[in-house]
């Protein structure tokens, strides 16, 4: 028993050893071949680290709000992480042996309690260092009830998207959608926004809000019409099938117009209010005046949902075998 134990607690130390190689090997320096436009969020040595020099992200800790289940939910577990990391377009997945290009990863993590049970999301958006387009977007929910998970890849004039759920009819949907018909993410905006800081007001397409526990819900126009349908069309129903959302169309892309406000005082902080302008609903984000325009405080749907900052750092993505090394007490 006593050999066991010990032969355990060598593989358990070789595993780590092995991670910490590995992570250290693969986040060497790398170079993104192609040049890149003038998007000044992009091209700041906040993300291009000089050789030798450790990756760094931003971590932004926010304490959050949002209505579900007839409720108000209060959180302080809300986290932004950005970083730039080497990619492989033709795989689209990070690969620092191909050293050919770079994204921008956007990652928020999301947790919340119903009183029944946890939810938790977690969405990474990767733009490309290039141009700024989303190249590829992913979510992943966990409940109570199950998981949920979309794609979005960008194969250049088409964009496909694929949808994973318990729900029934939702085990598996896919579309596409010609890339040349939005220009983000609705949920890239916190990100997008800071491409075009310069710009007082500009309208851009996106593609609806994704972050969700299901796929999209899309009011069926027959249910509505149907004398003989018990919900007598109050009810948004979800996607049937795969047939049902192709005849239809998921997801929808919405027009939004921002305006960028005068810089304001937060909390002695310098902001800049930022509204968006979205059909009849309209939403407020205040980014930091300074580079690199963090996010302050953010409220939607007639301020029932928000995020107010609590704490933001800076520092070395990639640690050998401990990632986060000093960083422990940083979601307290």
């Amino acid at each position: 028993m006593r050999t066991r134990q010990l032969a355990l607690s060598g593989l358990m130390v070789a595993l780590v050893m092995f991670i910490g190689i590995g992570c250290t090997k693969s986040h060497s320096q790398y170079t993104d071949q192609r040049p890149e436009k003038k998007i000044d969020f992009l091209l700041n040595a906040h993300w291009n680290t000089k050789p030798g020099e450790k990756p760094k992200a931003e971590y932004q800790l926010y304490n959050y709000q949002l209505p579900w289940y007839k409720g108000p939910r209060k959180s302080d577990r809300s986290m932004v992480v950005i970083v730039k990391e080497p990619w492989n377009m033709k795989t689209m997945v990070k690969s620092p042996k191909s050293m050919d290009s770079a994204v921008l990863k956007f990652s928020t993590f999301d947790q919340f309690v119903t009183g029944t049970y946890p939810y938790s999301f977690k969405q990474d958006i990767y733009f490309d260092t290039y141009n700024g387009q989303v190249v590829k977007y992913t979510m992943g929910s966990q409940d109570g009830c199950g998981n949920t998970f979309m794609e979005y890849i960008n194969h250049g004039k088409t964009g496909s998207f694929t949808w994973h759920s318990y729900w029934n009819g939702h085990g598996t949907i896919q579309i596409n959608v010609p890339t040349n018909k939005f220009d983000t993410f609705f949920d890239a905006l916190p990100v997008y926004m800071r491409f075009r800081w310069k710009e007082k007001s500009y309208k851009v397409r996106v593609i609806q809000p994704l972050r969700a526990n299901r796929p999209i819900d899309i009011i069926n126009p027959k249910q509505l019409k149907d004398p003989k349908d018990p919900t007598k069309g109050k009810k948004a129903w979800h996607l049937a099938d795969q047939k049902d959302a192709e005849k239809r169309g998921v997801p929808s892309i919405i027009n939004v117009e921002i305006t960028k406000g005068p810089v304001e005082d937060i909390n002695g902080k310098k902001v800049v209010k930022f509204t968006v302008k979205h059909g009849k609903a309209t939403d407020y984000y205040w980014l930091a005046e300074k580079f690199p325009h963090t996010m302050i405080k953010m409220e939607a749907k007639g301020g029932k949902e928000s995020k107010t900052l609590r704490k933001s750092k800076f520092f070395d993505y990639w640690v050998p075998a401990n990632r986060g090394k000093g960083q422990k007490n940083f979601l307290k």
